[in-house]
């Protein structure tokens, strides 16, 4: 099957990939990469129709269009064994990890993950990348959202939220970054706090500053947050959080960009959910007071004035 010119029913583009939230093809079901053509393992209906080879243009729904998203699901190794139904338990954690050019952590951070939240569900959502990245997370065993041109942050992440959401039965939802390698197992903590009650919005701050420029995007989110919607935040733009999966429905679409996280807080706050910010020790690829640093700084009180404008409607 050709891949060219696929759109989904919201008109999310499938170029590069086949979305699994587009297609109603039962439980045995395993989409692998799509690179020119799609390939099909052990593919039914919901009434347990083989397909064999050939897949109906009805059951795909799939209407005229270009565009850029893929979702994966990568096994590792050299073969794809078939997934059989499994009704008896439903994943009640699961994880999106937003990743661009991240090749050298994503790995570390996925198998921590996996070992500090056994059965969890992980998307990676990958911006572009072009280190192999997206082929790191699935030889790890994450699904994959892949998009062939950047989107920024906020909309990259928004588009592997929305995925997750649209087929997990996870209560509670991790956001991170990819860059965190092993220290990312310590998120555990802000899924525990938020599995207890103790607040609806889990937010990690870091135990110990390296990096940084002078202070000035960060007290401006700060300030920002606490004008929109009264939160006195310590990490306004950490982009480690948990909260329960209708709290992320309640402040999805993201803010675009780096914009993200100040636009989840000030969302989060507004429709009525507690926050709360618990330290942990993470660790992350930081950025320095350099020229590249600088720039990317800039880059960020940009977005935030951009989500800070749209709050103010």
């Amino acid at each position: 099957m050709s891949r060219a010119l696929l759109e989904d029913d919201e008109d999310v583009a499938l170029g590069d990939g086949l979305a699994l939230r587009a297609l109603d093809l039962g439980d045995l079901a395993v989409v692998l990469r799509l690179d020119g053509h799609l390939h099909l393992h052990r593919l039914e209906d919901h009434h347990g129709v083989a397909f064999g080879d050939l897949v109906s243009d009805l059951d795909l729904d799939l209407p005229d269009g270009a565009g850029d998203v893929g979702f994966y699901i990568g096994h590792g190794g050299a073969e794809y064994p078939p997934v059989p139904p499994d009704h008896s338990t439903v994943k009640a954690r699961a994880a999106v990890i937003a990743a661009r050019n991240e090749a050298d952590r994503i790995g570390d951070t996925i198998e921590a993950l996996r070992k500090a939240m056994p059965g969890a569900e992980l998307v990676v959502g990958d911006d572009a990348s072009g280190d192999g990245t997206g082929e790191v997370a699935i030889s790890h065993g994450a699904t994959l959202v892949g998009r062939k041109a950047p989107h920024g942050k906020g909309g990259n992440a928004t588009a592997a939220a929305e995925a997750l959401l649209s087929g997990s039965g996870a209560e509670v939802v991790l956001l991170c970054d990819g860059d965190l390698g092993e220290s990312a197992g310590r998120l555990v903590a802000l899924v525990e706090a938020v599995e207890r009650g103790d607040c609806d919005l889990a937010v990690a701050k870091f135990a110990r500053g390296e990096g940084g420029g002078f202070g000035v995007a960060l007290g401006y989110a700060r300030d920002q947050i606490k004008r929109l919607c009264g939160f006195e935040a310590e990490a306004p733009i950490s982009g480690q959080r948990a909260m329960r999966a209708e709290v992320l429905r309640d402040v999805l679409p993201f803010a675009d960009g780096f914009g993200m996280e100040l636009g989840m807080t000030v969302d989060a706050v507004r429709a009525g959910h507690r926050v709360d910010e618990i330290e942990l020790p993470l660790e992350h690829r930081a950025t320095y007071r350099t020229i590249g640093g600088f720039l990317h700084r800039l880059r960020q009180l940009r977005d935030f004035r951009r989500a800070v404008r749209a709050r103010e409607r």
